[in-house]
């Protein structure tokens, strides 16, 4: 993925971030001249972004042990987890009971609502168009995932919500975060349900 295109150096932005903007560019610094705040892509390691999508895998494992769609996500706000949950649109009988919108709903409960902004969603399998949708809406900052969805997915495999520019708001998408496990935990489903 482009990194380039979450970077920004327009003039026109509000006086208010432009002493914030100096602070951009060579040292990996994203700014995004609609928000109020200054994010790096790199403050997140590489061994937290795993730490955080196995308890994703967790609620997928819950997930598949309930004979739901075994995706699972979690909400990170500031090294806690402040939203997760499971696939449960058969248990709950709602179409809507994704495990990122669960999760997203329960990160808004326990934060305020411009906290979202420096929250990450992390999610075992591309999310919907749907999922995707209520992200941007919420304010997420930052989307992880682990595998694609060559047949829903909204984040680059059927369609590109997060890269159409024509929206207001931006959501940095990092992808393939242990995408074997997650890969493997969708397989079971599948092999489960020939048996």
């Amino acid at each position: 993925m482009d990194d380039q295109r979450y970077f920004s150096t327009r003039k026109d932005a509000p006086i208010a971030q432009l002493d914030r903007a100096s602070a951009c560019g060579a040292e990996g610094w994203w700014f995004e001249p609609t928000w109020a705040h200054v994010f790096s892509p790199h403050a997140m390691s590489a061994k937290l972004d795993e730490q955080y999508m196995r308890e994703a895998l967790k609620e997928a494992e819950r997930a598949l042990a309930a004979r739901e769609k075994p995706v699972g996500a979690v909400v990170i706000h500031k090294t806690q987890v402040v939203g997760r949950a499971h696939h449960q649109t058969r248990t709950l009988k709602d179409p809507t009971a994704h495990a990122a919108i669960i999760a997203i709903t329960q990160a808004a409960t326990a934060l305020q609502p411009d906290q979202l902004a420096t929250a990450s969603l992390y999610v075992t399998q591309e999310p919907c168009c749907m999922c995707v949708g209520a992200a941007l809406l919420a304010g997420v900052s930052r989307l992880v995932l682990g595998v694609d969805d060559a047949k829903q997915g909204a984040c680059g495999s059927v369609i590109d919500i997060p890269g159409n520019e024509r929206l207001n708001r931006r959501l940095l998408v990092m992808r393939g975060v242990l995408a074997p496990e997650c890969l493997a935990i969708l397989r079971k489903a599948t092999i489960g349900a020939r048996l």
